[in-house]
């Protein structure tokens, strides 16, 4: 059976473009979306520290909402530092305490670490506040469905206060 061919590797950004982006971004170290620009690059040129260095100064800008949080989330997840994606889910969480999907993520992350009490307090604030934004909008998302489903709960799922956090907030 023939092999399929590798997908060719990504493009190196050559190191002019990467130094122009940096000096646009240390020029407006508040415009977001010029640092993930540059921190995509980064990633795509193999350059993880220089990356690591810019989604650190992002999620330490006190102007960083939570948006902004949840994509350097996704920056670090994507440079596979989980301990970092937990670290700017709790800053998002800080934010913005009433987000319950900022709270699920981070229980994720937290429960990936085998950080079993913080991932189910976590949880549990986030399915909370998921319930009371249910009950004031019917068409919010539900995030009982998702703690049952994610696989990144699975070192949860054994647990009986996992089903019985399960059960205080199952859809009636």
């Amino acid at each position: 059976m023939p092999r399929s061919a590798a997908p060719p590797p990504a493009a190196v950004i050559p190191q002019e473009q990467l130094n122009a982006l940096e000096a646009q971004f240390k020029a407006q170290p508040s415009n977001f979306n010029l640092g993930f620009q540059f921190v995509a690059a980064c990633i795509q040129s193999q350059k993880g520290p220089k990356a690591l260095e810019i989604l650190d100064q992002i999620v330490a800008h006190p102007a960083a909402d939570p948006n902004t949080l949840m994509l350097a989330a996704d920056g670090y997840a994507q440079i596979g530092l989980v301990p970092k994606v937990e670290q700017a889910l709790q800053q998002l969480v800080k934010t913005a305490p009433d987000n319950p999907e900022g709270r699920f993520q981070l229980a994720a992350f937290q429960a990936m670490q085998n950080k079993t009490a913080l991932a189910m307090d976590s949880l549990s604030n986030s399915l909370r506040l998921s319930a009371a934004r249910l009950a004031m909008d019917p068409a919010a998302q539900n995030l009982y469905a998702a703690a049952t489903a994610d696989t990144r709960l699975a070192s949860l799922r054994a647990l009986p206060d996992f089903q019985k956090l399960l059960d205080a907030f199952k859809p009636k």
